[in-house]
């Protein structure tokens, strides 16, 4: 049911008919990484690791939506890189969840991992 509220606030509100469709794909990211571990490949741990590295000086210099977005895409430990995988999915398909954040244009090399991890998947798949 989260796709279908969002806090503002600390509120919930009705969501749009987009993020319900965002929220979908980022979901189905999830979904494809817990299936063939994506987000566990060494080539996205070290694409996601270099990227974080450029994005962590900018935690106290973005506003606090966006400071708040990046710090869930940097949490320590496998969560970061789960939710990372996931967002550029989306992003990828069509839209992701983030409402300040480029995902993808700050995370050039997760992008690019996540491109390849997605094609060979494609061309394994039965």
């Amino acid at each position: 049911m989260g796709e279908y509220a969002l806090m503002k606030n600390g509120i919930y509100d009705a969501a749009s008919a987009k993020r319900v469709a965002d929220v979908l794909r980022h979901e189905h990211g999830h979904a494809l990484d817990r299936l063939i571990g994506a987000s566990e490949s060494p080539a996205f741990v070290a694409a996601y690791t270099a990227d974080v590295a450029d994005l962590v000086p900018w935690l106290t210099r973005l506003p606090a939506d966006a400071a708040d977005e990046l710090k869930y895409l940097t949490q320590s430990g496998p969560a970061g890189r789960h939710e990372a995988f996931a967002e550029l999915f989306a992003e990828l398909h069509g839209g992701g969840t983030t409402t300040f954040l480029n995902v993808s244009g700050g995370m050039p090399r997760s992008l690019t991992a996540t491109r390849a991890i997605i094609r060979a998947w494609e061309r394994e798949r039965p």
